[in-house]
């Protein structure tokens, strides 16, 4: 059975989230609406298969694995 992870968004990321789903809303609720749904699509695909998906740039910085 494969194991399912949680994905967590750090501060930066989160403000960063916040800020292109309040641009794109701005200029294109439909838009926004498609990234959401694209987003959440990725995240619930890292959740069910984490080692799928690339190692983050920046894993080499730390000790727990980023994808």
């Amino acid at each position: 059975k494969a194991m399912s992870f949680r994905v967590l968004l750090e501060p930066q990321a989160h403000r960063q989230f916040k800020d292109i789903v309040r641009w794109l809303s701005d200029r294109s609720p439909a838009g926004a609406e498609r990234w959401l749904d694209a987003f959440n699509h990725a995240t619930e695909q890292l959740e069910q298969n984490a080692d799928g998906c690339a190692l983050a740039p920046e894993n080499s910085l730390v000790t727990t694995e980023i994808r």
